[in-house]
């Protein structure tokens, strides 16, 4: 008896996702509906077929996009947490009490793990390290800063 591959029961899972329209993607990445159309159609990302009168896209799809790693984007537990919208540094300078340039700044320096959409910044909940119910702390200069060195 033939046993079935990992790679089969991957195929599946991701075939059961839902395809979205761009309005949905828009609400997810938190952006503008022209933003998100211009960033669809500047990568160029492909359209899932069917019968639908407006175009849909595949979650794997735009997970790839958003520079998810392959292992979260064949997982199915971890879909629940991909599918989340997006945070805007409004959003995270709101929850730990600095400015959204703070934010900002400390995505460009790759202290906060960041994604691109449209020119801004967005954040995934669930990939931000500090809890907003912590006291806040900023990044030490131990840990990745902006370039200075921890004083002795």
């Amino acid at each position: 008896m033939k046993k079935h591959s990992s790679l089969r029961q991957t195929i599946a899972g991701l075939a059961a996702l839902p395809p979205i329209t761009q309005a949905i993607l828009a609400r997810h990445w938190r952006v503008d509906p022209d933003t998100a159309r211009r960033v669809l159609r500047e990568t160029r990302l492909p359209q899932v077929p069917g019968p639908y009168r407006t175009a849909r896209y595949g979650w794997p799809d735009v997970w790839r996009l958003e520079g998810a790693p392959h292992a979260q984007i064949t997982d199915p537990a971890r879909h629940a947490e991909l599918m989340e919208p997006l945070l805007t540094a409004e959003d995270l300078a709101k929850s730990y009490g600095c400015t959204a340039t703070t934010i900002r700044n400390w995505a460009r320096a790759r202290i906060l793990p960041a994604i691109r959409i449209g020119g801004s910044h967005r954040f995934r909940a669930s990939a931000i390290e500090w809890s907003p119910m912590a006291p806040f702390e900023a990044p030490t200069a131990g840990s990745r800063t902006f370039g200075r060195s921890p004083k002795m």
